[in-house]
């Protein structure tokens, strides 16, 4: 990818573009915290089905 001079550069050096990192970052926090929340809905389910 080509630098596009965002100001941000100088936190890219090897690891890749800064911003890109960053975003994957929060995506992957956001599908952790789906998952969790995924987890407590079939938790709920599961008992009400059991008549808790």
């Amino acid at each position: 990818m080509v630098c596009l001079g965002c100001g941000f550069e100088h936190n890219c050096s090897v690891h890749g573009c800064a911003i890109l990192r960053n975003a994957s970052e929060h995506m992957e926090a956001a599908l952790a915290n789906i998952d969790h929340l995924n987890a407590l809905l079939d938790q709920r389910d599961t008992q009400e089905g059991e008549g808790k």
